[in-house]
């Protein structure tokens, strides 16, 4: 009998056993499932966004450099705005070169770029909080963020900060398997995710630091030891690796920018702007869906003051729930404020302006956002002393279903108040004329026989948004032009100028006069006497982008240099009798006129303004 009921006891445990598992397996397919529909949900969205626009703002200066004087590879260790970017240049040079100025390639690549993210993101979110509801809910979060879909938006801006959103869980990812299973193939290969991403951006090897900090801080495996100490011994290997990339990196990068023009100059009086905005009004709402606000250029936020503060009080709740759970989770919020500090002293000391208002320069924070709020707030799986407090476990004494309801709401919030804030922003962000721009030129430009002689004017702001208004050599025809393959040229001096008006049409060139003709009748102006002689003007000008015309006749080909207050203008002269126009910066009534070849006679110059009208 005993025997027999004992058998029956053996049973019953086994069936229950496989009753487990089998529910368990289920609960995990589920879980899997909910997870690849909300990164499925999240990059079909993105692709729909970002497919309603079209190059703008730095994305035109980046197809310039690859299609410029010398071009790709050329291009590609040039410096943009204090960047180092060859990674970048050589993306958009092979889709250009692949593509042409077809959007939907880059609109692939970065929907294609964002799945993999997310995909590695639910990876590291799993190994730490294991596979259930919360976990998804945190995916959520990561998915539905603002920052993300803003910095996507422009091409250049999303090709720049994916492979850093790339680095980070690839990193830790890669450091777990190295715990499990430590090999030096391992962890050689450990380093390759934020040396690649340096190539698109140098910010990426702040992520060395934080997965150095979470490794000593917290285990990665359940495998990992139980110390700081123990830990670091564990994964020396590959640290001292990725640390070794960090210095020399640092060190390379200022040694080869060093004296460009587009050098970043860190000033430690720029630390005066140090600024808490970005981290207030764009981090913290993001973990909830916001910022809520945009203005009309769709790239800048502005969150009212009530969800300001709304989202820090939840923030703050957060952090009191974590500490009664285990006084032990400050280190995470430790770490979470060290990286958001950090990030807002480099802003800083690269002096960017307008930082508080720019969501994408936080975006990078954003899966270091999720990780370690949910590690203060739920706790580390592969740990055993990160555990709840007895106040915790009391209170988490209700049902799952109520628990499931929960999330389940929390994500709906999340996500309408996403949806929302997107809506606002792709509204203002969706409108790009450099297409019409570009189309109406390519347009009117196939009808002529011959490619037209254009001289490089200023673009529309509307074109490039106003970001590079102000400076000439970025916001010209010829940077927003030339990538497209358009049946144009670009010339410094042209006989027969054609221009571009503000809705991209190519016509012959009409100017205003800005001051009346310098002329002697049949003599030269430059005499010996007169290499320097009074402009008489119709206006008063600013220092800006004027045109100079010039009525010559030279026995030989020869060089002229003309200077207007502004740098010396050197045009080259072909031999015989010509009338050419070329751009020349400069204000004034004063002009130095110096000749290398006494064969050539200056008959007539006057300065004049390309007229943008029909």
């Amino acid at each position: 009998m005993l025997r027999g009921e004992a058998e029956k006891d053996g049973r019953r445990f086994l069936a229950g056993a496989v009753l487990t598992t089998e529910r368990e397996n289920r609960s995990d397919l589920w879980i899997s499932v909910s997870a690849g529909v909300v990164i499925a949900m999240q990059v079909v969205a993105l692709a729909w966004v970002v497919s309603s626009t079209w190059f703008k703002q730095d994305d035109f200066v980046v197809l310039f450099r690859t299609t410029s004087a010398g071009g790709f590879p050329g291009s590609m260790l040039t410096v943009h705005g204090g960047h180092l970017v060859p990674g970048i240049v050589s993306v958009f040079w092979v889709l250009r070169s692949l593509f042409g100025m077809q959007w939907w390639a880059f609109v692939a690549v970065i929907a294609a770029s964002q799945a993999v993210c997310s995909y590695l993101t639910w990876r590291v979110l799993k190994s730490f909080f294991r596979s259930r509801p919360i976990s998804v809910l945190l995916l959520v979060i990561y998915s539905a963020s603002v920052l993300t879909v803003s910095a996507n938006m422009i091409a250049m801006s999303a090709i720049q900060y994916l492979p850093m959103q790339l680095a980070f869980p690839a990193t830790l990812l890669l450091l777990q398997r190295y715990s499990r299973h430590p090999s030096f193939r391992t962890a050689v290969v450990t380093i390759a995710p934020v040396l690649i991403a340096t190539l698109f951006f140098e910010k990426a090897l702040t992520v060395v630091p934080f997965v150095v900090i979470l490794c000593v801080i917290t285990p990665l495996t359940k495998s990992s030891a139980a110390t700081c100490r123990g830990r670091l011994r564990e994964l020396r290997t590959p640290l001292a690796m990725l640390v070794a990339v960090t210095v020399a990196y640092a060190i390379f990068f200022p040694v080869f920018t060093g004296g460009s023009k587009g050098q970043a100059h860190f000033t430690f009086d720029a630390v005066a702007k140090f600024d808490l905005g970005p981290f207030l009004k764009n981090l913290v709402p993001s973990f909830f869906g916001g910022p809520g606000q945009f203005d009309s250029s769709g790239s800048i936020s502005a969150p009212s003051d009530f969800e300001a503060r709304a989202s820090f009080i939840a923030f703050s709740a957060l952090f009191v729930w974590s500490m009664i759970r285990c006084w032990k989770s400050i280190k995470y919020w430790a770490l979470l404020l060290a990286m958001a500090g950090g990030n807002l002293v480099l802003i800083a000391l690269a002096n960017r302006t307008w930082v508080e208002n720019m969501t994408r320069y936080m975006s990078d924070l954003v899966f270091p956002l999720v990780l370690l709020v949910g590690l203060a707030v739920l706790g580390n799986s592969n740990d055993e002393n990160d555990g709840y407090s007895p106040i915790v476990r009391k209170v988490l004494q209700r049902s799952k279903a109520l628990g499931l309801v929960l999330i389940v709401v929390a994500g709906i919030f999340v996500v309408a108040h996403s949806g929302n804030s997107q809506s606002a922003m792709v509204a203002g962000m969706k409108f790009a004329p450099g297409k019409s721009y570009a189309e109406t030129a390519r347009r009117t430009t196939e009808t002529l026989d011959d490619a037209p002689m254009l001289l490089s004017q200023g673009v529309p702001p509307k074109v490039v948004s106003g970001a590079f208004w102000g400076t000439s050599n970025l916001n010209t025809t010829r940077v927003v032009l030339l990538p497209a393959g358009l049946n144009v040229r670009f010339g410094s001096v042209v006989e027969n100028p054609f221009m571009v008006l503000n809705d991209g049409s190519v016509v012959p060139a009409r100017f205003d006069r800005i001051s009346r003709p310098i002329s002697t009748g049949a003599g030269c102006l430059n005499v010996q006497e007169m290499t320097t002689t009074t402009l008489k003007l119709v206006s008063s000008p600013i220092i800006w982008g004027w045109y100079g015309r010039v009525r010559y006749t030279s026995t030989r080909e020869s060089k002229v240099a003309l200077m207007w207050s502004g740098p010396n203008t050197v045009i080259d002269l072909e031999s015989g009798s010509h009338t050419i126009y070329f751009p020349i910066t400069g204000g004034g009534n004063a002009l130095t006129i110096g000749l290398d070849d006494s064969g050539v006679c200056l008959q007539e110059i006057e300065f004049l303004r390309l007229r943008a009208d029909q």
